[in-house]
């Protein structure tokens, strides 16, 4: 008899904080704190009107020295 008592006491208790919580988090999504709005511009992309492969090439070259020459992974070390 005392299982079943501390058993419902216990369901009684999750059944509450849950419905408490429910409330809670419907009642603080009323949109106070809304962002607002973000004017959206376009980006400005630096490409050539052509890419040759010397370009390609050139582009490597930077990236490689951007990166410490190095032809593997992180991961891969």
């Amino acid at each position: 008899m005392k299982t079943i008592q501390k058993s419902l006491i216990l369901l009684v208790a999750v059944a509450t904080m849950a419905a408490l919580l429910l409330a809670g988090c419907q009642q603080g999504s009323h949109g106070k704190h809304k962002a607002p709005a973000v004017e959206q511009t376009e980006a400005i992309v630096d490409t050539t009107e052509e890419d040759t492969m010397a370009a390609f090439y050139e582009r490597m070259q930077r990236w490689k020295a951007l990166h410490g020459w190095t032809d593997r992974w992180e991961s891969e070390k």
